[in-house]
């Protein structure tokens, strides 16, 4: 299976620093890959893609989503070679225990320097391999899954507008412009244990994968998202552009960070 990919992350209109980031990682070649790339051989290179958004007001945020990825890449750097064998279940255990180590560092990180104390971070991280994304996920940071024009959020918010339409005490739409949308019952850092999701998605040829912060869906539809990822004849670069550049039209309230994947 061949994929080509692009990451990009975007201060956006509001905000004077990024506490965002992003993580593609070539677990065959066992480096980053921050440029664009295309006619990625999965077979021999599976690939952990990761968004994180940091929060904690001042460096704090910045602080905690560049050690969230940092972790998950130490976390993949140590499995290299050593992944073949496992079945989707066992990867998603693996990949949920990427996240579990990089809370107990965000953690520890914070009560060593009270100039950070407090700080959290998101975390959505997908493991591509031949056939499939394994993803774990805490926070409100989202993966979608695009196949055939049709969009699915395949992540689930952990906030508390999140669990109440969970819940189907609120509707989607309403749950778009509820005042408490963005207060989270989970996230990196902040409390001793972490509940990770994981599921894995299966992957067909045409298929693309996006994961996102929320500096993008706050702003920009499903619909709108839809007809970016489906746009063709464009590649996964020029589509994180097209995505941030209408996020910042629309007021670019928060940063912004996207990466795409397409199943060629």
């Amino acid at each position: 299976m061949i994929v080509s990919f692009a990451g990009l992350t975007d201060v956006g209109e509001s905000r004077d620093h990024n506490e965002d980031g992003f993580l593609i990682f070539d677990m065959g070649l066992s480096q980053d890959l921050p440029e664009p790339g295309s006619g990625h051989p999965l077979d021999q290179r599976p690939l952990l893609l990761a968004v994180s958004d940091g929060m904690g007001g001042a460096s704090a945020g910045e602080v905690a989503s560049a050690l969230t990825l940092d972790v998950l890449r130490q976390h993949a750097n140590g499995a290299v070679g050593h992944l073949g064998g496992m079945d989707p279940a066992g990867l998603e255990s693996w990949l949920a225990e990427g996240i579990r180590q990089a809370n107990q560092r965000v953690l520890e990180a914070g009560r060593r320097d009270l100039s950070v104390h407090g700080m959290g971070a998101t975390a959505t991280a997908g493991l591509v391999f031949p056939g499939a994304v394994v993803v774990a996920h805490v926070g409100d940071s989202r993966a979608y899954h695009l196949r055939q024009g049709q969009l699915r959020q395949v992540t689930t918010d952990h906030t508390f507008v999140g669990k109440l339409v969970g819940q189907g005490q609120l509707s989607p739409e309403d749950a778009e412009k509820h005042e408490q949308r963005h207060v989270l019952l989970q996230a990196v850092g902040v409390r001793e244990s972490v509940d990770v999701d994981s599921l894995t998605v299966v992957l067909r040829p045409g298929d693309r994968l996006l994961l996102c912060s929320d500096g993008l869906y706050d702003l920009l539809s499903d619909s709108a998202i839809a007809q970016a990822l489906a746009s063709e004849g464009q590649a996964p670069l020029a589509q994180c552009r097209a995505l941030v550049t209408a996020a910042n039209s629309l007021g670019g309230f928060d940063n912004t960070t996207v990466i795409i994947l397409h199943v060629e």
